[in-house]
């Protein structure tokens, strides 16, 4: 079974010390009724918890806004490692 990245970076059996919390940096997609509805980068952490993130334009991919997230609600998002790994998915997702 394949495992998504949020899955490997919050197993607290590979990451002995417990959550590894460390999205920094990641590129993201949520989702809102099974479509995406942000695409975006994470920013920071800033609090235990806690995470800011960068949001882009859907047209030209501009940064937007930036927003403060609470993990719990990030449990559904799609991580990559690439700007790019993130927008192939989203246009295979749209072929689909």
């Amino acid at each position: 079974m394949t495992r998504t990245l949020f899955e490997e970076l919050f197993d607290p059996i590979k990451h002995k010390g417990g959550l590894m919390n460390d999205l920094k940096g990641h590129f993201f997609h949520s989702y809102n009724d099974g479509l995406v509805e942000w695409q975006g980068k994470v920013i920071s952490n800033p609090e235990s918890g806690i995470y800011l993130v960068q949001l882009y334009e859907w047209v030209v991919g501009a940064e937007s806004c930036r927003k403060l997230v609470n993990i719990q609600d990030m449990i559904q998002w799609s991580f990559y490692e690439t700007d790019k790994e993130m927008r192939n998915s989203y246009l295979h997702s749209r072929k689909e």
